[in-house]
């Protein structure tokens, strides 16, 4: 299976890496990051350095996959004001909409974040 995901240097995203690669799926990681050390040798995960909140990935052709999922946003670890925080989660999720991607299937996880301080 073909599978992209955003935030793939994220908690949640990163973990998710570990356990679909073991499957052997064909992995494309969207991450701010650079990719992660611990994924260096699987040839299974490309990995594209891109900021989501700042813009929609233009390659010319799209990038085909079966499943998208969309762990990337802004955690409460980044400081920004509420109206901030909202504004970069917004962002990322219209700018992965209107990237040249193709999919069949689009996930949309949450995390802890969105529950607040508990």
């Amino acid at each position: 299976m073909k599978i992209i995901i955003t935030g793939a240097s994220g908690f949640l995203g990163s973990r998710f890496i570990e356990k679909v690669s073991r499957a052997n799926n064909e992995i494309f990681a969207i991450s701010r990051s650079e990719k992660n050390k611990s994924f260096e040798n699987n040839e299974n995960i490309n990995w594209l350095v891109h900021d989501l909140s700042k813009g929609p990935i233009k390659k010319g052709s799209p990038i085909i996959a079966d499943v998208l999922f969309h762990f990337s946003g802004a955690t409460l670890g980044a400081k920004f004001d509420g109206q901030s925080y909202c504004l970069a989660n917004e962002l990322s999720l219209v700018n992965i909409l209107e990237s040249d991607i193709s999919v069949n299937k689009i996930v949309f996880p949450s995390s802890q974040v969105v529950y607040g301080r508990i």
